[in-house]
């Protein structure tokens, strides 16, 4: 007996080779993830098959607290099996509670925290790597006409930087004609002392006197807006692009390692909707 027909075997296999792919790029799905949200309500709407949502690949240019801009071209996947589990960019979660009509729901989630070694910046010489994190968390999302709202906790269970998080996020879609969509969002999103200070603390070790001064990380809150567009080719296919910004907290700008206080995003592509 087949427990699974052929289409939901390749599907399952696509969706978990991006989640790799993702994985090695999550700095930038993150900043997808924050304005796209995870599938839900307006995705999964009127269909009846089991599996909805988006696959594609975009192409883009960030800069990180510790980078220069750097362009990147990385799969953009948003998956939802049944409207419970979900892989969205960089989040695998399932939804455990809805509400009767699906506008408000509730469940966990995992997504990676990006590490970095230092042999891959000069600035960093003479640093300890930093290992990429695996943090899981609660998250709730709340759809309503005027705005979407989605709230989520995490906590490291990697052992990596032993911290925890959390990010609240509002976003807005409008309908400018059958073919365009405009997503304003707007967030914040705290990071404890831990987070902060695994990531761009400076230990005595690692100090330069008079270039890289020791620094011990505290919590801070990192704001950020953006703006997305959709445009649909066919029912099934459409071209996305955005852009966003993101204020850093005086706990991770004031870092000596951090070379930038404020952070932008750039990026465009294709997708297929199904």
């Amino acid at each position: 007996m087949t427990l699974f027909p052929s289409s939901t075997k390749r599907a399952a296999l696509v969706a978990a080779t991006l989640f790799v792919c993702v994985a090695q790029a999550q700095d930038e799905l993150n900043e997808l993830n924050s304005a796209y949200g995870t599938p839900g309500v307006e995705d999964t709407a009127g269909r009846t098959n089991d599996w909805n949502g988006l696959l594609g690949a975009g192409v883009g240019v960030l800069n990180r607290p510790i980078d220069d801009d750097r362009a990147f071209i990385v799969p953009l996947v948003s998956v939802s099996y049944r409207d419970v589990i979900y892989l969205s960019f960089a989040q695998l979660g399932a939804w455990l509670i809805k509400s009767e009509d699906r506008s408000v729901r509730a469940g966990i989630a995992i997504k990676p925290r990006g590490g970095y070694d230092p042999e891959d910046h000069a600035g960093l010489a003479g640093m300890e790597k930093r290992d990429t994190s695996a943090e899981l968390g609660v998250k709730t999302v709340w759809y309503t006409r005027p705005l979407n709202v989605s709230f989520a906790y995490y906590a490291d269970i990697s052992g990596a930087s032993n911290g925890d998080s959390a990010a609240l996020d509002f976003s807005h879609a409008i309908r400018l004609s059958q073919r365009w969509r405009l997503t304003p969002s707007i967030g914040a999103q705290w990071l404890s002392a831990d987070v902060v200070d695994y990531y761009y603390g400076v230990r005595s070790s690692e100090m330069i006197p008079g270039v890289r001064p020791a620094y011990t990380g505290d919590n801070t809150v990192n704001w950020r807006a953006g703006l997305m567009a959709g445009y649909l080719l066919a029912s099934d296919r459409l071209l996305f692009g955005g852009v966003s910004y993101t204020g850093l907290g005086s706990g991770m700008a004031d870092s000596p390692i951090v070379i930038h206080d404020s952070l932008g995003a750039l990026h465009l592509g294709f997708a297929w909707r199904f």
